[in-house]
């Protein structure tokens, strides 16, 4: 469940960016991909194996053709609501050798809320409900807590109890470049995704920007600590740190992953490679081994990386396994 985005890829091959009024090279074709970090964690979920909706929101243009598209190619069942006068998502993507960096037009995503999710998908048939891009979908933010508490009860009541667990990445709040006092959550002393939101996910997968963003602290650990502290019991934090890898932290137990080495093409949507391998990882395992899932995870950022766009291709367990063998 999220954001789905047309993303216009240029990957400059170099972490050089343009001044104003100058121009840099580009080292391959600029061209339309599906991206958005749900979708793009959707179809790597789709992509080894796993039986997959996509709850989101489209505007009716030419860019909701490619990502409906998209997602008959990879088997995606997409649950979508059609949201007039909105354009479909776009994010012109400035992709380097280290990094990335994005110009959005959220349309639809922005105003994709609570009533545009068919909630009775989720009782009657979800083991697993992942929410990916929370800061690109605002509209919906306030009621992910309550909605995801609703649905785990109503699991544990069913005759028999239904499996069920919840996982969560935000993305980058972009109101830290303009208003950092209000940015990540935070409205003065309070912070509504850590009261709220957070309490009711089982693994959480920020960044580490995302993670000192949120916590408001100046290191990975003290984010990591911080985080932990406030998930619900059991509750997984688990902080990509780059090309270093990742750490994961449960209770007091922590487990660290370090990522494989390749040649870089294109950093987009590493993160959410990674999120779809640990937590296929973590899910099959019955919830038990972190650090296979770390490893995983890391395997699929590292294979990301290695194509042009989020999700042109689905990164498979089968290909991260290969890679890791290989190294």
């Amino acid at each position: 469940m999220g954001d789905a985005f047309v993303d216009i890829v240029a990957p400059t091959g170099s972490d050089a960016l343009p001044l104003w009024g100058g121009d840099i090279n580009c080292a391959a074709q600029i061209l339309p991909h599906a991206g958005g970090s749900a979708l793009n964690t959707a179809t790597h979920f789709a992509g080894s194996g796993s039986t997959t909706t996509f709850f989101t929101a489209l505007g009716n243009d030419q860019w909701a053709d490619v990502l409906k598209g998209h997602c008959t190619r990879f088997n995606i069942a997409l649950s979508s609501t059609v949201i007039e006068g909105s354009n479909t998502g776009v994010c012109i993507v400035i992709s380097g050798l280290s990094d990335r960096t994005f110009v959005t037009s959220y349309g639809a995503a922005a105003k994709f809320a609570d009533e545009h999710v068919d909630w009775g998908i989720l009782e009657r048939s979800a083991d697993h409900l992942h929410i990916g891009g929370l800061f690109s979908i605002p509209s919906i933010q306030r009621k992910i807590g309550e909605r995801i508490a609703k649905l785990r009860l109503s699991k544990e009541k069913s005759s028999p109890p239904q499996p069920f667990s919840c996982s969560l990445d935000t993305n980058y709040d972009s109101r830290s470049e303009t208003d950092p006092e209000k940015a990540w959550c935070w409205d003065g002393e309070s912070n509504w995704f850590l009261e709220e939101i957070l309490p009711q996910i089982d693994v959480f997968l920020p960044n580490e920007t995302e993670a000192m963003g949120l916590s408001r602290t100046t290191t990975v650990q003290e984010a990591i600590v911080f985080i932990s502290g406030r998930m619900r019991p059991g509750g997984l934090v688990v902080v990509t740190t780059g090309k270093s890898g990742a750490i994961a932290r449960r209770g007091a137990e922590e487990f660290v992953g370090t990522s494989p080495t390749v040649e870089v093409v294109d950093t987009t949507g590493a993160g959410d490679a990674f999120n779809a391998a640990f937590i296929s990882t973590w899910l099959n395992s019955g919830k038990t081994d972190i650090l296979e899932a770390l490893r995983m995870g890391c395997g699929a950022g590292a294979v990301a990386i290695t194509q042009v766009g989020a999700c042109d291709e689905a990164v498979t367990l089968e290909a991260v396994k290969a890679l890791l063998a290989a190294q």
